[in-house]
């Protein structure tokens, strides 16, 4: 009993479960705001599905086709994400706040080059793509006209994720990326897709066009704010 209560695993168990109000305070005051808009977010991109099943469940698994290619094309742009968001992190902890806005601003034109080649190639193999699957010829019209528009909306997916959460969240701007992108789906792009589909009663890859509302709001707002520097939080001297 004695060793035990005197070994490092007591020590670092007994760190572990002590109670700082002030650090979970910070914790909570992160935490929150980030849980927050996961919830809120996934909810509001799911109505997306309900607009598009009203239209029609062929235009339905014509989306879905499409976003599952656009999503396989897009792995590129979360791994540039995760990569920003550690050493704007990093740079942002050791001090160097000019150093982590270099990495985002690197890693947007990074994710932006990349994107109009990846942009390009999904346009352009648009119609292989949607042939590896087997689907009516309806569907499958709907879907090559899907995935036309989004491979236009590339550098949305180059950008977003960038900007919310490989910048602003590893820069401790975790209330106004939440904010931002919440803002998003909830004002302006499940709005433009209701009226698109419920009020205007547009084809399926106009309706797309408008849900896309949400990701070019997201990425002007978003690139204002990465530019205004004012995203730079050093949490390590918070708590």
């Amino acid at each position: 009993y004695v060793y035990l209560s005197r070994s490092p695993l007591a020590a670092s168990l007994k760190e572990l479960t002590r109670i700082d109000r002030r650090f979970w305070g910070v914790y909570l005051g992160v935490a929150a705001p980030v849980v927050a808009n996961e919830v809120l977010w996934s909810v509001g991109t799911s109505l997306y599905n309900a607009v598009y099943a009203h239209i029609g469940t062929e235009q339905l698994a014509a989306v879905s086709v499409a976003i599952t290619i656009l999503n396989l094309a897009s792995v590129i742009f979360n791994g540039i994400s995760t990569a920003c968001g550690i050493m704007v992190g990093n740079a942002i902890g050791a001090g160097q706040p000019e150093k982590a806005y270099l990495v985002a601003k690197r890693s947007l034109i990074l994710g932006g080059g990349l994107a109009l080649v990846v942009g390009t190639g999904l346009f352009l193999a648009r119609f292989a793509a949607i042939d590896l699957f087997q689907l009516s010829a309806a569907t499958r019209q709907y879907a090559y006209d899907v995935l036309g528009v989004l491979s236009f909306a590339v550098i949305f997916r180059a950008f977003n994720p960038t900007i919310i959460v490989g910048t602003l969240r590893s820069g401790g701007d975790v209330r106004y990326s939440a904010l931002l992108d919440v803002g998003a789906v909830w004002l302006v792009g499940v709005p433009l897709a209701f009226l698109g589909g419920y009020v205007l009663h547009l084809p399926i890859h106009w309706v797309v066009v408008c849900a896309l509302g949400e990701g070019l709001s997201k990425s002007i707002i978003g690139l204002r704010r990465v530019a205004s520097k004012k995203w730079m939080h050093d949490l390590t001297k918070v708590y």
